[in-house]
């Protein structure tokens, strides 16, 4: 069982948070080019091709892949911000299933992690690794 956050430790997940966030903000920002996801994607299928069905179809993929970048990093941002909104909240870094204090290497790591690395486990359907391991 890990112990509880100190003060110390949510101000170091404080500042690792605001550092993704406008990391995913700057990102964001170059891929919409300060558009909104859906004003992008239709400047994006409103391109005019050169009529060649090959050049048609690799420009069909490169959107696929730029809007779909854009998505994950639209999550990964909504991710951060939930992570910080719950910073501050009674039930931080602990987990939603068993109630343990989640480490603070894995909040370090992933500091949107609702449960503590046996319960994902469980969650994701495997026994964590130290389990498996054991019983080898």
């Amino acid at each position: 069982m890990s112990t509880p956050l100190n003060h110390e430790q949510m101000q170091r997940l404080r500042a690792e948070l605001l550092q993704r966030q406008q990391r995913l903000e700057q990102e964001l920002d170059g891929l919409l080019g300060h558009q909104s996801r859906a004003e992008h994607a239709r400047e994006q299928l409103l391109q005019d091709g050169d009529g060649n069905g090959q050049r048609e179809s690799a420009l069909d993929a490169e959107r696929e892949v730029d809007l779909a970048r854009s998505d994950l990093t639209l999550q990964s941002l909504r991710e951060v911000r939930t992570a910080l909104a719950a910073l501050d909240s009674e039930g931080f870094g602990l987990c939603q299933d068993c109630g343990d204090s989640i480490a603070f290497a894995r909040l370090l790591a992933s500091p949107e992690a609702r449960r503590c690395v046996s319960c994902q486990g469980r969650h994701e359907g495997q026994a964590p690794a130290h389990a498996q391991t054991a019983r080898l």
